[in-house]
C-alpha cells in the first residue's frame, strides 16, 4: 500500500508523487460544445405493397394444366437495348403481368425476348400490337449468322457454326 500524507489544502497525496494532486475543474456551464453536423431528414420512400391474389389467380392454382402446357420465347424488335427493370417498368401500361414473363433478354442487336408460357403468349402478342410492335416470327437465336467474333470468320463448316451458335446461346 501507498502511504498517504495530508496536505495543508486538505488533500491527499502519496509520498513518492512527484507533482501534487489536483482538483478537476468544475464544468462551466456557459462553455460551448461543438455541434454535431446532422443530415438533413428525408422522406421515408413508402413501402410498395403486393395487392392481392385475384380470384383469376387463385383459380388459375387450382385448375388443371392446359392442353397447351409449355414455354416459348416471343422475339420483338427494339431501338437499343435498355435495362430489364426498365422494360419490365412498362408492362403495366401495356397491361402485361410482370410475373407472367419469366424471362428478358437480348439475343442480338436490335431483338429482344420474353420467354412466357403458351397461355399467355396470344395476350403479350396483342398487347404489343398496341404499341405498333410485331412479333418477330423468321427470328432464330441460333442461327449462325449471329456469330460475329472474328475467331469464326474464316470457319466455312456450317455444322461447327450451328453447334458454336446453339451453345453460346444456351450459355
Amino acid at each position: 500500500p501507498t502511504p498517504l500524507t495530508s496536505r495543508a489544502d486538505g488533500t491527499s497525496a502519496s509520498q513518492w508523487a512527484t507533482v501534487a494532486a489536483t482538483q478537476p475543474a468544475a464544468p462551466a456551464s456557459n462553455v460551448q460544445r461543438p455541434t454535431v453536423q446532422q443530415r438533413p431528414r428525408t422522406a421515408k420512400k413508402p413501402s410498395t405493397k403486393r395487392a392481392p391474389p385475384t380470384l383469376a389467380t387463385i383459380a388459375r392454382f387450382y385448375s388443371s394444366p392446359s392442353e397447351t402446357h409449355g414455354f416459348q420465347f416471343l422475339y420483338f424488335k427494339t431501338r437499343g437495348r435498355d435495362p430489364i427493370s426498365k422494360v419490365r417498368k412498362g408492362f403495366p401500361v401495356l397491361d402485361i403481368q410482370n410475373n407472367r414473363i419469366l424471362d428478358i433478354h437480348y439475343p442480338d442487336n436490335h431483338h429482344v425476348g420474353f420467354l412466357i408460357h403458351n397461355d399467355y403468349a396470344q395476350h403479350v402478342i396483342d398487347a404489343m400490337a398496341k404499341a405498333s410492335t410485331a412479333v418477330v416470327t423468321d427470328f432464330d437465336p441460333t442461327s449462325p449468322a449471329l456469330l460475329r467474333d472474328p475467331k469464326y470468320a474464316d470457319k466455312t463448316d456450317m455444322n461447327f457454326l450451328q453447334a458454336e451458335a446453339t451453345r453460346i446461346h444456351q450459355e
